[in-house]
């Protein structure tokens, strides 16, 4: 018999692998409509005189409803929305004999205006220094710190406000610039985040109080449609707020909301309107302030308290 080698010992089939479960990720969560980005707050200071020496050294007249449109329209498409808090600088005693109604003008669309003096040698009876660059800087600086306003529009040309840009840029604000092509100074222009040039033409011509006939907006705003279960005071809101957004203001007079904005609403007369108003002003939903304006006539201006 045939020695045969040994036969290797059959092994037992392996264990099969422990099944180890494998933890599936969790299903992504479903996306409903993004919301809308959170609306930008902003403040805009003007130094006036900037722009007025040279639109009136053009031969034309400044017009304040027009600068104050463009301003409003640049906000909206850059921040989102109008601004939280406006100024305007000058001294306004010095534009008197060319521009008598400026400083009214400004005020009458809702813009807080600061006077500001010159300085003056007695002695010598000239100009030492105008005021005006170091008030707006202060304010600018300040209210950086304490209002919390996240984008600044600065409108001058002046290089002296360079210093004040580069300040809010290591506050992490924005800084928007915007001045007349013939005025803005390049060192200024390089160190804003974005900047706007004006023309002339852009922000001159004759200016009337309140805007009408010429001047007055579309009689029914873009995007203005009744609800059909809003109240007479929401309709009238709706109303106001169309209309400031058109004129570029905090303030208008309640026949231009009236007529041009409400009446296509409520579908009602202008009586019927005017008898409205009145009772919610003597109930107190609604404020009407009178004003004269400039043709020396006195008109109500309409407020909503929030």
């Amino acid at each position: 018999m045939e020695d045969r080698p040994p036969s290797a010992p059959v092994s037992e089939p392996a264990a099969p692998p422990e099944c180890v479960p494998v933890a599936r990720p969790d299903p992504l969560p479903r996306r409903g409509p993004e919301a809308p980005p959170s609306p930008i707050r902003t403040a805009c200071y003007v130094d006036f005189e900037n722009l007025f020496y040279r639109v009136a050294e053009s031969g034309r007249e400044f017009n304040t409803p027009r600068a104050v449109r463009s301003l409003n329209a640049l906000s909206r498409r850059i921040c989102g929305e109008g601004f939280a808090h406006t100024a305007v600088y000058a001294n306004w005693d010095s534009l008197t004999a060319r521009a008598r109604f400026a400083q009214n003008d400004w005020a009458q669309v809702g813009w807080r205006t600061v006077a500001v003096p010159t300085r003056e040698d007695h002695v010598s009876d000239r100009t030492v220094k105008n005021l005006v660059d170091f008030v707006m800087s202060l304010d600018i600086l300040e209210e950086a710190r304490d209002r919390g306003f996240e984008h600044f529009f600065l409108v001058t040309g002046d290089a002296d406000f360079c210093e004040v840009v580069e300040r809010l840029k290591r506050l992490h604000r924005q800084v928007t610039v915007v001045a007349l092509k013939t005025s803005m100074s390049y060192r200024l222009r390089q160190a804003a985040d974005r900047f706007f040039l004006w023309e002339i033409e852009e922000i001159s011509g004759k200016a009337t109080f309140p805007l009408r006939p010429a001047q007055r907006p579309p009689r029914v705003s873009r995007g203005l449609r009744r609800d059909p279960d809003a109240s007479e005071l929401e309709l009238l809101r709706q109303a106001l707020s169309a209309a400031q957004d058109d004129v570029g203001g905090a303030q208008v007079d309640w026949e231009t909301v009236r007529d041009d904005y409400y009446l296509p609403l409520a579908g009602c007369a202008p009586e019927e309107a005017d008898s409205l108003v009145r009772d919610l002003a003597q109930a107190g939903f609604v404020l009407l302030e009178p004003q004269r304006v400039r043709d020396g006539s006195r008109r109500h201006f309409l407020r909503i308290p929030v």
